[in-house]
């Protein structure tokens, strides 16, 4: 079992008209793909994440609802870091807690 941080530097996001789903991008400092979120509709079964082997990767679901306060968090906060841990089920969060000695910085 173990987790990981990766600094957040940049993000994309996108609502598709009429889906109920929209999509959010995560990427490190190095440029690489390192989180997606998934947003549904309210009321909408929420899959449980799915996190790579090597922690370099997670994607996961939120309720649509959370897609205000997320982005907002991205915009005004720093530093932004996605959290994985490979503990089962899976755990995929966004948080501005200080890295501890598992954080991804930029070589």
């Amino acid at each position: 079992m173990a987790d990981r941080r990766h600094r957040i530097a940049d993000y994309q996001y996108a609502l598709e008209a009429g889906s109920g789903y929209g999509r959010l991008c995560l990427w490190d400092e190095r440029g690489t793909l390192v989180g997606e979120i998934g947003f549904l509709e309210a009321g909408r079964a929420l899959p449980g994440p799915r996190i790579a082997p090597d922690l370099a990767h997670g994607a996961g679901f939120m309720a649509i609802e959370r897609l205000v306060p997320l982005v907002d968090m991205l915009r005004h906060e720093q530093p932004v870091y996605l959290a994985l841990d490979d503990q089962p089920p899976g755990f995929l969060s966004i948080c501005t807690a200080s890295p501890g000695p598992e954080v991804e910085e930029p070589a």
